[in-house]
């Protein structure tokens, strides 16, 4: 089960906003654990946080990369196709 705190964080992840570093390190791990959720819905909200986050990074998103391809591994072989879908569109991109 994620943490709650994953979806506090998301109101903060804007282009303008400035990340530091232990904070975005601890957001983008909530992020990744949570798309282990049982319910498509949290798994759709944390592709989608971590597709903000890593547009808020920008040229700093592929230093997460290597911590996030194990749970995106996962998403990519799951049975909801809506979850598949934002997973391949949204973290694909990056």
């Amino acid at each position: 089960m994620s943490s709650p705190i994953s979806h506090l964080y998301l109101p903060y992840i804007s282009p303008t906003s400035p990340l530091h570093l232990p904070r975005c390190k601890r957001l983008h791990y909530e992020l990744c654990v949570a798309t282990r959720a049982e319910a498509a819905r949290r798994k759709l909200a944390a592709v989608r946080g971590l597709a903000r986050l890593y547009g808020a990074l920008k040229e700093s998103a592929p230093a997460h990369i290597p911590e996030a391809v194990p749970f995106v591994a996962e998403l990519l072989e799951d049975s909801e196709l809506e979850v598949l879908g934002r997973c391949r569109g949204d973290v694909g991109e990056v």
